[in-house]
């Protein structure tokens, strides 16, 4: 017979493997479910095995977090699918961009925002690859009657005031709903407040002059970092702004403000499309990617950050802000650019609006008929 000193030592053993299986650790169980075992060693062996390079042009961040690193996590979920396909999500504002083209550099998919790319450097949809986005919308990356690119995230424009600067100089922060004539008369009692005063002359107005222009205003606008360091009064914005804002009076810095969305239009759009150099091995891998951007979970990652989605997403995933409340709610049949449109003209917008605050006549017309053309493609 087996004596106890052998037995026991087993018989402990099985209890512990058998306790182990029966309340085995949660991401073993998880793994088990997405059957990681059988696709590491599937015999099915995959069309294309290496890396996909995913492009992130950042020319907007989301209220909170990062847009780049949601695309990774989005990406992870086909590289569990597909053994040895790997999805390499690099972010970089357009200035690098242009750079890596300059060297001769190419990605396989591009996720930009509007007025960056044009048609020649992305591959036309053979057919729209998802059907839970309107015409309306994919309208937006369309050119020549070919859709390039689709919309798969948005942010609001935000007026921000600050409230602290105003009562530094004396002036009264205006009553009333704060729309372009809102604008134009805080901008006026911060101007005359200051002319009784002996300090240095701030500027009122600053932020995003084609903004400034498609509003109807006039006078000086000068750039954001003004009013970021305290040195104007009012600013034309976005969501993330006063995000970063929020976050420094939490830290005890900053100074008092108040935000409030603009419009019912945005230019704040990021796209997603394949690159025109893409090989055709690899399309099928991006084309799944560009899928799962638009599932109803990965439009939730991006409502959690903080961005609008462009299909239909429960608004309470969105972050508790009333302020990202009042975006939804403007947001929810927003007039858009065409991107390839507005990368033909954003120079010239550019320019046309500074000569349209500076009070030219001529120039406003030309400007509301290009931003008449923007949003209607006529």
């Amino acid at each position: 017979m087996m004596r106890a000193r052998e037995w026991v030592p087993r018989l402990i053993a099985t209890v512990l493997i058998a306790a182990y299986l029966l309340f085995m650790p949660a991401y073993l169980n998880d793994a088990l479910k997405e059957r990681t075992y059988d696709e590491k060693f599937s015999p099915t062996e995959e069309p294309y095995t290496g890396i996909i390079s995913v492009w992130h042009i950042v020319g907007f961040k989301p209220y909170s977090g990062s847009m780049s690193t949601a695309l990774a996590a989005i990406a992870k979920g086909i590289e569990r699918r597909h053994h040895g396909v790997f999805f390499d999500v690099i972010a970089m504002d357009e200035t690098e961009y242009t750079e890596r083209l300059a060297r001769g550099e190419s990605p396989d998919l591009l996720s930009f925002p509007l007025g960056v790319c044009y048609p020649d450097q992305l591959s036309a949809f053979d057919e729209l690859p998802v059907e839970c986005i309107s015409k309306d919308m994919a309208a937006v990356g369309e050119w020549d009657g070919k859709i390039y690119a689709l919309p798969y995230a948005m942010s609001a424009h935000a007026l921000i005031v600050n409230t602290g600067l105003f009562q530094e100089r004396g002036a009264m922060v205006p009553e009333g709903t704060r729309n372009a004539a809102w604008i134009l008369q805080a901008a006026e009692t911060f101007a005359a407040a200051q002319k009784s005063g002996k300090q240095k002359q701030l500027p009122a107005l600053s932020g995003n002059a084609v903004l400034a222009a498609a509003l109807g205003l006039t006078g000086e606008v000068a750039e954001y970092d003004a009013f970021r360091s305290g040195k104007a009064a009012i600013a034309i914005a976005d969501l993330r702004s006063a995000g970063d804002l929020e976050a420094l009076q939490s830290a005890g810095k900053g100074f008092a403000f108040e935000a409030s969305v603009l419009s019912g239009s945005t230019s704040l759009v990021q796209m997603i499309g394949l690159s025109h150099g893409i090989d055709q091995e690899k399309r099928a891998y991006a084309i799944e990617l560009i899928e799962r951007i638009f599932s109803e979970i990965a439009q939730k990652q991006f409502v959690q950050l903080g961005l609008f989605s462009v299909t239909e997403v429960d608004p309470q995933a969105l972050p508790e802000s009333a302020l990202l409340a009042s975006a939804a709610e403007h947001l929810r049949e927003p007039k858009i650019p065409n991107a390839f449109l507005l990368q033909r003209y954003r120079d010239a917008l550019e320019k046309t609006a500074r000569r349209v605050l500076a009070g030219d006549v001529e120039a406003k017309k030309d400007f509301e008929a290009r931003l008449k053309e923007l949003v209607s493609g006529t």
